[in-house]
């Protein structure tokens, strides 16, 4: 899986400054250059993102704050699309922010991530528990419970994308995807009644995924294949 394969890169990397960078992405003119900018200016700032674009080069939003039970509802039940600019119901993937303004985040896109190697030593390694999704929202968690800020930083740019080959495996993305958001509450509030709803919520959602792919996705309809998969798009649908 991804995971454990950047982990092998991050324990045999040496360099002072750590590039976690998804092989579907090219780096712009200066991007660089800004993000270690930024480190050095921003004292606890731990991990620096910068902005994605679509190969249009349109603003790709990729930044998240840390879900919580209510959104895998309004996820689920079409809310967070219904009501996209909403801060209650896309809360979650800040359909309230235009990606245009430097901030702090919870959680940038693991797509392209820069942060000096005490940040790794510190936090640790990427959970292998999460095979391909989520491990970035955890990683970016446990940065922010070490005391570290995240900061997206507009003026670095980064062209993305989005991972397409992931869409020759549809089911056993969703599938993997769906299981990886469940693992992640279960590891921060272990079992509970809400967490059991939530999990039967994606669950379900993980079948619908399967078959919508299965009655529409491979008659050549790219916009029907492409039904949206739940965990996938809260993190950024990676090349793996």
């Amino acid at each position: 899986g991804f995971t454990r394969a950047l982990n092998q890169g991050l324990a045999r990397s040496r360099g002072e400054y750590i590039l976690v960078l998804n092989p579907d992405t090219v780096l712009q003119p200066g991007c660089l250059t800004v993000l270690l900018g930024v480190l050095a200016e921003r004292e606890r700032v731990g991990v620096v993102a910068p902005q994605l674009l679509n190969p249009d080069g349109t603003v790709q939003p990729s930044c998240r704050r840390f879900p919580r039970y209510r959104d895998v509802l309004f996820e689920a039940s079409g809310l967070s699309r219904a009501f996209s600019g909403s801060r209650v119901f896309n809360g979650w993937k800040m359909g309230d922010f235009d990606h245009t303004t430097g901030r702090g985040v919870d959680q940038p896109q693991g797509a392209c991530l820069l942060f000096h190697r005490s940040v790794l030593t510190k936090v640790g390694l990427w959970d292998e528990g999460f095979p391909m999704f989520f491990s970035d929202v955890d990683w970016c968690r446990r940065v922010k419970h070490q005391g570290y800020e995240i900061w997206f930083e507009p003026t670095a740019r980064v062209v993305h994308l989005q991972g397409r080959s992931i869409f020759q495996h549809r089911p056993r993305m969703i599938w993997s995807s769906h299981c990886s958001f469940y693992r992640y509450f279960k590891k921060y509030d272990g079992i509970s009644p809400a967490n059991v709803l939530v999990g039967a919520v994606l669950f379900f959602s993980a079948i619908v995924r399967v078959a919508w792919h299965a009655l529409f996705g491979r008659r050549g309809n790219r916009t029907r294949g492409r039904q949206p998969v739940l965990a996938a798009e809260s993190t950024g649908t990676p090349t793996r």
